[in-house]
């Protein structure tokens, strides 16, 4: 891949063809065709991309990446990334909001924040910008220009990742509960809110999924486990959670779309890539099946032993001199 490496760097590939280079790249890699420290070498030459559309590819590949080299433990490419890449990004677009941008110019600033809040959550001017916005947006919820609504999440997270109390935590919940806040606020809140760092305020924010005084709607079930299930910890978490509540969450949701407990599975127990965890889940559902769930959960097994086949491969790579290499020119 140097040659179209090199091809992209010179400015030479439309975005459209920029964005399917990408997406074919992941999509070989994750399938054991095409060796780590080229999908990275194509990653870097995306390096100063201008266009909001391949942003977004670079969104969905850049998630992935980091959520496969946090089970691998090794930060090296987190640094490499976000340092190197996504920094001078944000630093482009900004985070000032102007009248005159375009709709484009606010997805582009949304895809590099929710990438910066993955792979440089504790960046200090970034984690202090967060903290302020979010102090002044708590005294007035409604105001976009303070937090616009497609930074939300991303800047709920950051506080919460560098939250020294539980002060912003249960803050989130209680502009959750009010009855004027907007849905689409309320979604942001609940996927951020498995951010938090302690276990407890993790596990609160999972059995929000099951109902009661201070629980989330049947319909939005789904968000707690997501946001929770977004790293190793809390994906571990989840799923311990999920067998442990499973009678409360099948109560939950007797009579509601069999859809609803299968995103919920989805999210529970796919979110670990590792053999021993497919293993784990396949007999579990064996003995507990899902009436109407038995081709989904299948297909959890199977998407976990892909990305566990990824997460080996992965760590192998970042042994690899060539690799190292790599990813220091992320940084020039």
């Amino acid at each position: 891949l140097r040659p179209l490496a090199t091809a992209l760097r010179a400015g030479h590939v439309n975005p459209l063809d920029r964005i399917g280079l990408l997406l074919d790249a992941m999509a070989f890699a994750k399938q054991g065709r095409l060796p780590m420290t080229e999908l990275l070498r194509l990653v870097s030459a995306y390096k100063g991309e201008k266009s909001a559309h391949v942003w977004q590819a670079l969104s969905d590949v850049l998630s992935s990446l980091h959520r496969m080299a946090a089970f691998v433990g090794d930060t090296t490419l987190h640094e490499a990334v976000g340092n190197g890449m996504l920094r001078d990004a944000l630093q482009e677009v900004g985070l000032a909001i102007s009248a005159s941008e375009t709709d484009l110019t606010r997805h582009k600033r949304a895809c590099i924040l929710s990438l910066m809040a993955m792979y440089l959550p504790h960046d200090k001017g970034l984690a202090e910008e967060a903290t302020s916005r979010f102090q002044r947006w708590l005294d007035a919820p409604d105001r976009q220009d303070v937090l616009p609504d497609d930074l939300k999440t991303s800047m709920f997270k950051i506080v919460l990742a560098n939250a020294e109390t539980d002060a912003p935590y249960h803050a989130l919940r209680r502009v959750a509960r009010r009855p004027d806040i907007p849905q689409a606020v309320r979604l942001s809140i609940y996927t951020a809110l498995g951010s938090a760092t302690r276990r407890d305020l993790r596990l609160k924010t999972l059995d929000m999924a099951l109902g009661g005084r201070n629980g989330v709607r049947l319909q939005d079930i789904m968000y707690p486990v997501q946001g929770v299930s977004s790293d190793p910890d809390g994906a571990r978490l989840a799923w311990r959670w999920f067998i442990q509540r499973r009678r409360s969450i099948i109560a939950r949701l007797k009579g509601a779309s069999v859809r609803l407990l299968g995103l919920v599975i989805q999210l529970a127990a796919g979110s670990v890539p590792d053999k021993g965890h497919a293993n784990a889940v396949e007999a579990f559902f064996q003995q507990h099946p899902v009436q109407g769930l038995e081709r989904s959960i299948a297909q959890v097994v199977e998407s976990i032993r892909t990305d566990a086949k990824f997460v080996v491969r992965l760590e192998d790579a970042m042994q690899d001199e060539e690799m190292k290499d790599l990813l220091l020119s992320f940084e020039l």
